[in-house]
């Protein structure tokens, strides 16, 4: 049963409430009011809505929680089907940039204004010495976490509708251009690296400029998953962004791979080995033995910040352009779009989850790749 009754504002003027009562599972009655009708038509609009949707079974009693609680009860649920360091991104992304604009708003009072607002907040926020606004790839993120939780709250009945899919984000930058080496200073590099007194870190330089893995790959690998009958690696987990410990997982279904590689780099494993058998004699008992293929001497994980420092020096030693440790798996994908291979093979040795994002992502490198190669093509035809 619902009922109509008038009442008056703080400043006299009359508006009505509906009174209405609501079963929840166990069948137990509980009386809902909804207050701000102006007329007494738009009164009887909503109870011919709500009378409607608790015939069709569809009328949904949002729990009286914050969206805070109920984004901490959503990624509990969701932990279990995203690796470790996603959810650890989660969570930082839901404490720095979510909770302080949103975390307090009950979830049935969330509107897409709200939404609106905090994506609003995130691109203007002053974040001192000049900064304005975080990046759009954090913003997005954010949006996507919410919109996500939101989803989840839609499919099983929790919310009515997601308010955050109308929600407006800002305009997207246009992707930097890559700084890649050409095959000259990708060889230049290498080439310091192995030379270097103290060349410890040469190997995860050579897989990531021969094989494309990430940092987090590279520095997690272990000998079970190098096959040097074959020349195979096997993607199977990462190092940590601290440095700390094995994941067990890598940073997307498709980023568990399995990757060809060179005889040359081959035979650069082997040497890796003697070495790091040598190590194992030398320091006995005190050796941390994790089959790590990049360790330090007593067999612990590298710090990764040591092997980004290590690349500085020997890219000012060798006189190449200064980039990224994560840059050289952009080395490797531009050699193999000048050595002719297609995007799909080169998105399955990357680990992307999508080729569209590997065509995106290379799509000026193709270019100047296509050129050089009808240049080469008109120079070796005579007319």
């Amino acid at each position: 049963m619902a009922s109509i009754h008038p009442y008056k504002t703080s400043k006299g003027k009359q508006k009505y409430f509906v009174a209405y009562d609501v079963y929840d599972e166990n069948g137990e009655r509980h009386q809902k009011k909804k207050r701000g009708f102006d007329k007494k038509k738009d009164a009887k609009e909503f109870i011919a809505e709500v009378e409607s949707a608790i015939n069709k079974g569809m009328y949904i009693q949002t729990p009286k929680i914050t969206v805070k609680d109920y984004l901490e009860r959503w990624l509990e649920v969701k932990s279990i089907n995203i690796g470790s360091q996603t959810v650890t991104l989660y969570k930082n992304s839901l404490k720095n940039y979510i909770y302080p604009y949103i975390g307090d708003i009950l979830l049935a009072n969330l509107k897409t204004e709200h939404i609106n607002n905090f994506i609003h907040a995130l691109y203007t926020k002053d974040r001192g010495k000049g900064k304005i606004g975080y990046a759009y790839k954090t913003i997005k993120r954010s949006h996507e976490i919410v919109s996500a939780a939101l989803d989840y709250g839609v499919d099983n009945k929790l919310i009515k509708a997601n308010v955050a899919k109308k929600a407006i984000l800002p305009k997207e930058p246009k992707r930097k251009k890559i700084d890649v080496w050409d095959l000259e200073q990708a060889n230049q590099f290498l080439e310091t690296s192995k030379n270097d007194e103290n060349n410890r870190y040469h190997l995860a330089y050579a897989i990531a400029i021969i094989c494309g893995m990430r940092q987090g790959e590279i520095l997690g690998l272990t000998w079970k998953d190098v096959d040097l009958e074959e020349n195979l690696l096997f993607v199977e987990q990462t190092l940590s962004h601290d440095g700390k410990e094995i994941l067990e997982d890598t940073k997307t279904k498709k980023s568990r791979r399995t990757i060809e590689f060179s005889e040359s780099l081959a035979d650069q494993f082997r040497e890796q080995k003697k070495i790091i058998e040598s190590e194992k004699e030398k320091f006995g008992d005190d050796y941390q033995d994790q089959d790590l293929v990049i360790c330090t001497e007593l067999g612990n994980p590298i710090n990764a910040r040591n092997v980004l420092r290590k690349q500085a020096k020997l890219m000012k030693k060798a006189g190449v352009p200064k980039i990224t440790f994560h840059d050289l798996r952009h080395v490797h994908a531009s050699l193999m779009l000048y050595f002719g291979h297609d995007i799909k093979e080169i998105s399955e040795r990357l680990g992307h989850a999508k080729s569209s994002f590997t065509y995106d992502t290379y799509v000026h490198i193709m270019s100047k790749t296509k050129k050089k190669l009808i240049d080469n093509l008109q120079r070796s035809i005579k007319l």
